[in-house]
């Protein structure tokens, strides 16, 4: 494990979300940083795919680090669920704030689309500064 992996762990938050589990009000959850980062992370990844609230297996085998510990703590904090083919998000706070990201991340690239135009990013080449969608597509 690198040095900031192991900060990572080593470090803990708490976190107040939304109704966890069927709760009735909001849940406060003692999480490491490490899996706090993932659950945020992987609910927008999962909004912006197209299944909001749903982390698939086929995501978190791409994440080039181990996320089974992080994954596991999730579970544990009844933040996460085990479902068929991956976890169902039980944190209303952070499903909102990723439908809220996804949803401005939508219209800003609509704007980029829509007549503005993309703005070449001089620290990534190949991506748009204002939406980070790519340059050069079909369309874009």
């Amino acid at each position: 494990m690198s040095d900031f992996e192991e900060r990572e762990y080593a470090s803990f938050i708490t976190v107040s979300t939304g109704p966890v589990g069927g709760s009735d009000g909001p849940v406060e959850v003692v999480l490491s940083y490490a899996a706090y980062r993932l659950h945020v992370y992987a609910s927008v990844v999962a909004f912006g795919a197209g299944h909001p609230g749903f982390v698939s297996d086929e995501y978190l085998a791409e994440i080039p680090l181990d996320a089974s510990t992080t994954t596991a703590e999730l579970v544990a904090g009844g933040v996460w669920q085990r479902s068929d083919g991956g976890y169902l998000v039980r944190d209303e706070q952070t499903l909102e704030f990723a439908d809220f990201a996804t949803r401005w991340a939508d219209a800003v690239e609509a704007n980029c689309l829509g007549g503005l135009g993309h703005v070449p990013d001089p620290t990534a080449p190949g991506r748009c500064a204002r939406c980070h969608g790519p340059l050069g597509e079909p369309g874009r």
